[in-house]
This record gives C-alpha cells, structure tokens and sequence, in this order.
C-alpha cells in the first residue's frame, strides 16, 4: 500500500509535503476579531437613538426653507385684499408664520449644533461596547482569566432622592435634599459647603467587592459659587476607595484615588468641557481584577467623553458612596449594579 503520495485534494501538493510543511515552517495568526455580546432590545434602542440623531442633525433645513420663502415673499410682495380677507391679514399672518418658523429653527439649530458629530457607525459600535463590555482582555491574560461581561442582574444599590433617608454630612461639607433641580421624581441631592473633601456619604448597607458599574446623573449651573470639581467616589469605612474628578474651568477629566478622604490621583489628566445648565450622565466601573473607567454621557445616552486603561488593587470592598468635591452641585438618580 505504501505512503500516499496523491495529492491533497485541492492543493496540488502530495500529503507527504503537507506534512514536512507543518514539522518545519513557522505559522502566524493574524485573525483577531472583536465581539460584541448584546441584546436585541440595547440593538433597537441604539439604532432607534441613531435614527433620531440623523434626523436631528437635518430638522433645521425644513423651518429655513419656508422661512426664506416667506421673507422674499414679505420683502417682495404687496399684499393686497383676497378671498374676502383684508390685505394687512396676509401680512399679518405671514410675519406670524416668520415668527414660528424662526423660534423652530432655532430649536433644531441649537440641538444640531449640540449634535454634531455624532450618528455615525463608530458611535453605535463604542455605545454597544460601552453598555456591556466592563474591560477588554490583555493578549497575555486570556488563558488565565474570562472575558469580563456585563448581564443584567438586580441593582446592588440604588437612591432616586425621593427621600433623603441615610444621608450624613462629611466633615466640614453639607449634602442638602431639593427640588431646586432634579434629573427625574421631584427631588435630588445638592452639595452644599466646603471644597473637597468636604461633602456628604450614606453607607450601602454591606460590604461589595469590586466587579461593579457606579452610575447616576450629575447637574452643575453655570452660577455655582464654591469649588469647581465635581467628585463621586466608592469608599471603604475609612473613607478609603476609587472616584472620579470633573472639572469645570480647567476642563479637564481624571480618575483618583481616596485614602481616608484625601485624594490621590492616579490617571492622567484629560482634557474635557463638561457640561454646565443640563444633566449628564456618569458611569465609573471597577473592574474585577483592577482596572478602573469612566463614561460620560449625554441626555441621549450617548458618549461624549471615555478615560480607562487605568489600574488600580490597592482596595478591594466598599461600603459607602461619597459626594465630595465643589459646590454648587446636583446628583440624582445613583445606581451600583454588578458586572
């Protein structure tokens, strides 16, 4: 019978020199490929919000097109009387339509300009990445450990500030309830008093362990008279733990540390106007084996701004959620949910 000397069936070479082929050559993989692991809901909502941003991108065009045209016909045009009604009723009734046509451009203006941007692929790739991948696996860590993935479990914590239940002043600081604004419901918290670190806290009710998405909504006006930061952090009894620093004026982004209270920063600083007069988003994720990252978001729940590759073992659990920072503030809406 003897070694099969055929040909490989399609490739012109026998399988004896296949074979020698595989002893002696050296093979490289270059088919790396990301995976996004998702829902058919998080993918109807995010083509659904891309949908709605095109749109919004080009609503301007429709209220300037008749705005153009009722003005040359205003400019041009001498109205005199027809079907029964007066001349200066035509007049009228088309400096109104100028009036509406002007407050609707501007409204689609505006939110165009705030848009821009943004719709496009790569936005609904990172928003599908950013709401269920917690931290991508290192090359060299993918035997020893699992893809970290995000599933929908029961919040570990949540507070929408429609009570004040549990909330204690830190230090020299004060943590107010208001109505004065809020995201949802009809209260939220104000960070009243003193710069950093003076503040407000509650305390979770247990003990969690990192592995977690820390989330809420932030508000800062344009008129605060305190401090300029924005601060949120997850901390131990001793006040010890990982948060977030945004930064009004200076505009710039970091990711810090808190041992017993004080701050350590331990990112680079990243250059980012936060918005002022509006509400935004917040989602700072601890990663189970150390990595830390922040997201922030617009209304429409897309991002506008992602500082991560930022690693950090020092602590371990935490049972307290801390407001420290500058004042005048606003948070409502906190969640701590696992990942």
């Amino acid at each position: 019978m003897g070694n099969d000397q055929s040909p490989a069936r399609g490739t012109g070479f026998s399988q004896n020199a296949i074979d020698k082929m595989m002893e002696t050559s050296e093979f490289f993989d270059n088919t790396s490929q990301e995976f996004i692991q998702t829902t058919a809901d998080k993918l109807r909502l995010c083509l659904i919000e891309h949908k709605d941003i095109l749109k919004a991108q080009s609503d301007w065009i429709a209220p300037l097109g008749i705005l153009l045209a009722l003005l040359t016909s205003v400019i041009t045009s001498d109205f005199n009387d027809f079907l029964g009604i007066a001349g200066a009723t035509w007049e009228t009734f088309h400096l109104g339509a100028m009036m509406a046509c002007s407050v609707l451009l501007l409204r689609s203006g505006v939110r165009a300009y705030r848009l821009r941007g943004k719709g496009d692929i790569e936005q609904i790739i990172n928003s599908l990445k950013l709401g269920f991948v917690s931290e991508p696996p290192k090359i060299n860590d993918a035997i020893q450990k699992p893809v970290e993935i995000a599933r929908i479990t029961p919040k570990i914590f949540s507070d929408n500030f429609e009570s004040f239940e549990g909330w204690s002043d830190y230090q020299a600081g004060r943590v107010v309830h208001t109505s004065e604004q809020r995201y949802s419901g009809t209260h939220s918290l104000k960070k009243e008093l003193e710069n950093d670190p003076h503040g407000g806290y509650k305390t979770i009710g247990k003990k969690i362990n990192r592995g977690i998405l820390f989330s809420g909504f932030l508000f800062r006006p344009r008129d605060y008279s305190g401090g300029n930061g924005e601060r949120l952090a997850l901390e131990n009894e001793k006040f010890s733990g990982y948060g977030f620093a945004i930064v009004h004026r200076s505009n710039i982004v970091w990711i810090e540390r808190r041992d017993y209270g004080e701050f350590v920063r331990i990112s680079k600083q990243v250059s980012f106007e936060p918005p002022e007069n509006e509400w935004y988003r917040f989602e700072f994720r601890i990663g189970l084996y150390g990595s830390l990252d922040l997201v922030l978001k617009d209304p429409l729940d897309y991002p506008i701004f992602q500082l991560s590759d930022v690693e950090d073992k020092k602590y371990q659990f935490f049972d307290r959620i801390a407001v420290h920072g500058g004042y005048e503030y606003y948070v409502d809406n906190l969640d701590i949910s696992s990942i």
